[in-house]
């Protein structure tokens, strides 16, 4: 037989699922003819078929590399979507839409940039979001999945009455649209902080879905937990866990569901094995015990303030091991490296980029330190105060003031930040000093303010910013890592939190297990920060008639 009717023999057998007789006739065609695209593409669909997603990928590379073809480069872009090389990915239906303006090419681009938006860098891809949804909907104006596209990307891009407006256009085109309905829902999360309305949505796309339910699941269950319907909640994450058992997402939410209850044990049934996932490369898990010749790794999990959270744990390990090494972000390094430094057997490493895991002979994360302690939401230590600022001074005269947190991720932050305009009736005090430590602001949030000075645009790391509290009497904040800074330095902090409030918050409403000197005003009614400045403004004017 000649190559061509080789091949097609090869593909009888795929399709009578003889796959390892495919296989060798490819492989021996590839040993005639090994620069012949037609038969690296054709042995890359061989392994596709046969689930072998790694080979598929090396075949179809091999091939893209002798020629960019349209079929090349569309399968090897699904490979690459398949295996979370989402970059990648993106880069190749680039490339397509430039040989075919297909309307699948603008759907596959928009949609992996929705999700780079999401879970990797919002910065980063906002502006390509932006730009592709509208060139897609310029050209397709009347595809459902295309308006869809372009109202999660309005979204995101802070046009909220676009993206609602479009969300509902797709759907009075098929009100049985699945994805749109969901969408609704975060919108009436995000924008209208109307949960009522939202498990209505989500309710909508679970019945007309006709796919996967799991992340519809997870959304109304989120909602459920803000609203403390813990068991509605659960519910809808056990269904969620049924069909996914090792999805770490999931697992995390479910244990804040119970952490929000101060259900200790719970919490941690599930979130010790959202991190085994997430962190599949760490062994021999710490369980607690004393090991006094041996050395304990510590990977910090999580964000800054998490970091800076958890840290107080650290003296009660350091009795237990000989030598404990713990990874930290490089901007908390030498913050926590000065203030621990009593501790000589406690080793910071900053995390780096390519930086290797060191000699141990346990492991854990530092989000999981109070589980293996046995120290519960009932015993916090150290809320008074552990990291130093050798401040004694009590009157107020330096306020610090910051407004927007800095997570990327939509769901956890849109309602935690504020305007500074809402911040005026407070700044306009004028028997106090106002310093921002809001980083990352810009000039034009300043120039109306001449009461207010900008200390953060000096900060390279957080030692800059504890030596600016140091200096600060009260700091007005939202709930951030300066937040937590400044609890764990004992600083007095009022710390504004949305309605429906971070877990670590329980149901407080004005002091936390936490923090001592962190003062909570929790907003009363959503989307409205007026009562909660008025009543902080109340305090201060009255602490100027004292």
């Amino acid at each position: 037989m000649n190559i061509l009717e080789e091949s097609k023999y090869a593909i009888s057998l795929i399709a009578n699922k003889k796959y390892e007789e495919a296989e060798k006739i490819y492989l021996n065609l590839i040993n005639q003819a090994p620069n012949n695209t037609t038969i690296l593409a054709f042995t890359g669909l061989l392994y596709l078929q046969w689930n072998k997603i790694n080979q598929a990928e090396e075949y179809f590379d091999r091939a893209y590399s002798i020629e960019t073809s349209e079929m090349v480069t569309y399968n090897l872009a699904i490979i690459k979507e398949q295996l979370a090389k989402k970059e990648e990915a993106l880069i190749l239906y680039k490339e397509l839409l430039n040989i075919n303006q297909k309307i699948e090419y603008y759907i596959k681009i928009t949609n992996l940039l929705i999700n780079l938006t999401i879970f990797n860098d919002k910065n980063k891809y906002l502006k390509e979001l932006d730009d592709y949804t509208k060139k897609g909907l310029n050209l397709y104006p009347r595809d459902k999945n295309i308006i869809l596209n372009y109202s999660i990307g309005a979204l995101y891009n802070q046009k909220k009455e676009e993206g609602e407006k479009y969300c509902k256009q797709a759907l009075k085109m098929d009100p049985q649209f699945s994805k749109a309905w969901a969408h609704l829902g975060l919108i009436n999360e995000y924008v209208y902080s109307n949960e009522i309305e939202a498990q209505n949505c989500y309710k909508k796309a679970i019945k007309y879905n006709k796919n996967d339910n799991k992340p519809l699941y997870y959304d109304i269950a989120i909602s459920y937990s803000k609203t403390n319907d813990f068991k509605k909640a659960l519910y809808y994450f056990h269904k969620a866990l049924k069909l996914d058992p090792n999805n770490k997402t999931i697992l995390l939410g479910m244990a804040q569901c119970y952490f929000k209850q101060r259900k200790f044990k719970m919490g941690y049934k599930y979130y010790t094995r959202h991190t085994s996932i997430k962190y599949p490369d760490l062994k021999h898990l710490w369980d607690g015990k004393t090991h006094k010749d041996k050395t304990l790794f510590i990977y910090s999990d999580l964000g800054y303030g998490d970091q800076i959270l958890y840290i107080r744990y650290l003296p009660y390990v350091a009795k237990k091991f000989k030598k404990v090494k713990i990874f930290v972000f490089s901007e908390l390094y030498e913050l926590f490296k000065e203030n621990y430094k009593e501790y000589p057997n406690i080793e910071f490493i900053k995390i780096e980029t390519g930086i290797k895991y060191p000699e141990y002979d346990y492991s854990i994360v530092l989000s999981n330190l109070p589980y293996a302690i046995k120290k519960d939401f009932r015993h916090i230590p150290f809320s008074n105060k552990y990291i130093n600022s050798e401040k004694t001074k009590t009157d107020i005269k330096n306020i610090g003031i910051c407004w927007q947190a800095g997570n990327s991720d939509i769901r956890t932050t849109i309602h935690r930040n504020i305007e500074i305009k809402e911040f005026e009736p407070i700044i306009n005090i004028e028997k106090y000093n106002f310093f921002s430590l809001q980083v990352g602001a810009t000039i034009d949030e300043y120039k109306q303010y001449k009461n207010l000075k900008d200390l953060a645009k000096d900060f390279k790391d957080f030692t800059d910013t504890a030596e600016a509290l140091k200096n600060i009497d009260l700091l007005i904040t939202v709930d951030t890592s300066i937040a937590n800074l400044a609890g764990a330095m004992g600083i007095k902090t009022f710390m504004l939190i949305p309605t429906y409030s971070d877990w670590r918050w329980f149901d407080n409403t004005e002091k936390t297990e936490w923090y001592d000197s962190i003062t909570i005003f929790k907003q009363k009614i959503a989307n409205s920060w007026i009562d909660e400045i008025k009543q902080i403004e109340g305090i201060l004017n009255n602490q100027i008639a004292q």
